[in-house]
């Protein structure tokens, strides 16, 4: 009897590690996806009672949403900074068009906001989750009556919110491009001949120096690939690229460090002495290491500056 107690017990401790190993091997699946960068914005308030509610509710939300996983939050006197106080009250008016252009200035790939109102003996607050990549927009709704305490209630929206954010990610983020495909692209509908290149772009990741240009290496490499003469200085070139970056500590989560990084360039045509324009772009990166982090960052501020290039030589 022992014998057989004992092969059955052991018959099930197998099947468990079996369950367990299969468990293992497909959690990182979800662990490795790279998080969110999202940014809350001010909820738009539908009475004059509820004035003052609807920053509020943003501003408990922006806490309790940062404790959640998958998540890194642009700090709301980033947004402020960047943004500006017009443009941060937008609140529950951030349209679908908005968010792109607000996603490009921040980095933010999705906008959290919406608009707190009055029914009945009920409040109620309507989030709305955009996503800058892909312009997909998801709700979730929570209410409260005059009692109860509002901070339960913005966090059972959190919850609310992180969990649609978990379920719908692949939807909001927009699909990865690879490098390979990317050159693929551009180089579709190119128009010659192409001018020589000049690039020089300084940056710096703020707290700590760090080696190598990686914006402009990036730069310079996809015009490359795309057949770009680059050339050394700017005395053989028909078109410089020069600006400036940096890449800045964001947030920590676990052992999970984001950067953010800001490009600013001018392109210039160096035969007609003439600006052809100025571009910029904001972006995050998620690593293990402050500086691996900042220098991806980095990386893919020149690809996005590159790509904007390159598509403006198309037919």
């Amino acid at each position: 009897m022992m014998k057989l107690l004992s092969t059955y017990l052991t018959q099930l401790l197998i099947a468990f590690s079996g369950i367990a190993l299969i468990a293992a091997q497909e959690a990182p699946a979800e662990k490795d996806r790279p998080p969110l960068h999202a940014a809350v914005f001010n909820f738009a308030e539908g009475s004059a009672e509820l004035k003052g509610q609807g920053a509020s509710t943003a501003d408990l939300l922006n806490a309790f949403l940062s404790t959640k996983d998958g998540i890194f939050l642009v700090e709301r006197a980033e947004l402020n900074k960047i943004l500006g106080e017009q443009e941060l009250g937008l609140g529950g008016n951030v349209t679908t068009a908005s968010a792109i252009k607000v996603g490009n200035l921040t980095g933010a790939q999705i906008l959290v906001t919406g608009r707190i109102f009055s029914a009945g003996a009920k409040t109620f607050a309507v989030a709305k989750v955009i996503s800058a990549e892909t312009s997909r927009v998801y709700g979730a709704t929570v209410s409260y009556a005059e009692d109860e305490d509002i901070g339960e209630v913005v966090e059972k929206l959190a919850g609310k919110i992180a969990k649609l954010i978990s379920e719908k990610g692949d939807t909001l983020r927009s699909k990865a491009e690879t490098y390979e495909e990317m050159i693929v692209r551009l180089k579709k509908g190119l128009k010659g001949p192409l001018p020589k290149v000049y690039v020089h772009i300084t940056e710096e990741h703020l707290r700590r120096a760090v080696p190598d240009p990686a914006c402009e290496t990036e730069v310079q490499r996809v015009l490359q690939d795309c057949g770009f003469e680059v050339v050394e200085n700017s005395e053989g070139a028909g078109i410089s690229i020069t600006g400036e970056a940096f890449s800045q500590f964001a947030s920590r989560r676990g052992n999970l460090v984001a950067c953010r990084a800001r490009a600013e360039i001018k392109i210039k045509d160096l035969e007609n002495k003439e600006l052809i324009r100025n571009d910029r772009t904001t972006v995050g990166a998620v690593d293990l290491a402050e500086e691996v982090a900042g220098k991806s960052a980095l990386q893919k501020a020149g690809l996005k500056l590159a790509d904007h290039f390159v598509s403006n030589f198309k037919k």
